[in-house]
């Protein structure tokens, strides 16, 4: 489960003879050349022992066994190529079906390495834009309450403890991703609109949210930039969604009561709404754009539209459905 508060808101190789230089080769050279690394150890092996002997040596985190010229490669004990009848002339052989190997690891790597950099954006995203377009739905009454205690709005404490939660689950995705530390309490950069007593409208300041997005792209690997900045997007466009459906279908509700709280709403919600409607379009071409370049072709970006707000609907889920899960699904290689 995502943190959310949507509902309550160099490797040696061949007997270490053939190293292989990283430098600033592609991943897809750095894969060759390792293939052929570890191919001409082989063949060195062979060469070298009698015929019909065993062969055996490891490097790093890659080791090979064979007997009779049938060999089999493992990276971290775990299997990734097999090439039986190998002989001292079919390097190329080797080399195809290293390569093959490489690519099938390569891909489940990648697509988690992906879905983390995406799920740290996301994640992030989602909250520094708690707040987004709000102020003036603030000064309307506005507040987020807790869906599971009979909408009691959510005050100070119980609002940093769950910025704070989130400010941990980022720090993990990143040290999962580059290994490195960040800090990241959000806590620290939270505001609060407070019109009325006991209701305070948390938010982000523009600078803080810029700071903060900075600093996951600083601690983000460069090969991974665009998943963070694409989860970065979808994070704030499920703010924009949830909060414009919610103010479209409260302003709906109460278009014909005469009470001081529809006044307030009439009043006071359209300019945020308007906001979110704007930037709501904005974002989604930026996404359509991103998806494109991604090579995501499957997403259905809904509209905004009124929607009742409470525990029983499912239509401010459509965003996540539609959007958030498809992306995941994509980057999972499920499609």
């Amino acid at each position: 489960m995502q943190n959310s508060w949507i509902a309550s808101i160099v490797v040696a190789c061949g007997a270490g003879l053939f190293p292989l230089t990283a430098g600033a080769q592609s991943a897809d050279e750095q894969r060759a050349l390792l293939a052929r690394d570890i191919c001409v150890g082989v063949a060195a092996k062979f060469a070298n022992g009698p015929p019909g002997s065993d062969i055996s040596f490891q490097s790093g985190k890659f080791s090979v066994r064979g007997a009779n010229g049938s060999l089999t490669i493992f990276e971290n004990a775990v299997s990734i190529a097999n090439i039986p009848g190998f002989n001292y002339s079919n390097y190329n052989n080797c080399l195809d079906t290293l390569i093959s190997g490489f690519e099938q690891n390569r891909r489940a790597s990648e697509a988690k390495s992906h879905l983390e950099a995406f799920s740290a954006g996301y994640e992030l995203s989602e909250t520094l834009n708690v707040g987004i377009c709000m102020n003036s739905a603030a000064m309307g009454g506005y507040y987020i309450g807790d869906m599971q205690n009979n909408n009691v709005p959510l005050q100070r404490q119980r609002l940093q403890q769950l910025a704070l939660s989130v400010s941990k689950s980022v720090s993990r995705r990143i040290r999962r991703l580059s290994a490195s530390a960040i800090d990241l309490n959000l806590a620290d950069d939270l505001a609060f609109y407070s019109y009325y007593a006991d209701r305070p409208v948390p938010y982000f300041p523009g600078d803080a949210i810029q700071r903060r997005l900075d600093d996951l792209n600083d601690a983000i690997p460069d090969g991974e930039l665009d998943y963070a900045g694409l989860g970065a997007l979808v994070g704030r466009m499920q703010r924009e969604h949830l909060y414009g459906g919610a103010l479209m279908g409260m302003l709906q509700a109460m278009q014909f009561r005469p009470d001081e709280r529809a006044a307030r709403a009439q009043t006071y919600f359209p300019p945020s709404i308007q906001c979110l409607v704007r930037n709501y379009g904005d974002d989604t071409n930026r996404l359509r754009r991103a998806a494109n370049d991604l090579g995501i072709s499957r997403l259905s970006i809904p509209q905004l539209a009124p929607f009742s707000f409470d525990a029983n609907s499912s239509m401010q889920y459509t965003f996540s459905n539609s959007v958030t899960a498809e992306i995941r699904r994509f980057l999972k290689g499920d499609q």
